[in-house]
């Protein structure tokens, strides 16, 4: 990957990082004002409810700002780009869709096919990293 590529990826990193922090105080700002419990008994659970969800979707978020920051270390340390596993290279239309990322295609299919095992998924179920339009399989990232 050549100078101007990684730029480009760093650039986007840091422009998610902040995204999920902005996103992540908001989400805080919001629960913490929040009324206090309703009497009513349906409109406690509905508000119970909706905590929950966010409260879920900030711990979604915190994992991928992890994420951000271990491929923002990556590139500081000079280890962007390549597998976590088999150490080769990861295809860079796979890094712009998901500039996180540390493992290619093959070695995250594997470590799906092996997490689909654990759980007794049937193999013609496992996910696959390609889609079939038309009969034909899409090349992704």
């Amino acid at each position: 990957m050549d100078r101007e590529e990684l730029a480009l990826l760093r650039a986007k990193l840091e422009s998610m990082l902040e995204l999920r922090l902005n996103k992540s105080r908001t989400a805080m700002e919001t629960m913490s004002q929040a009324a206090s419990s309703p009497a009513d008994a349906v409109d406690r659970a509905a508000m119970e409810t909706q905590r929950h969800l966010e409260l879920l979707m900030r711990e979604r978020d915190l994992a991928e700002v992890r994420e951000i920051r271990e491929a923002l270390s990556r590139i500081l340390i000079g280890e962007y780009g390549a597998c976590r596993e088999c150490g080769e290279d990861i295809d860079v239309r796979r890094l712009r869709a998901r500039p996180m990322v540390d493992l290619c295609v093959t070695c995250m299919t594997g470590l799906e096919r092996e997490r689909n095992r654990e759980r007794d998924v049937p193999e013609e179920m496992i996910h696959s990293f390609g889609r079939e339009v038309s009969g034909r399989i899409l090349e992704t990232v």
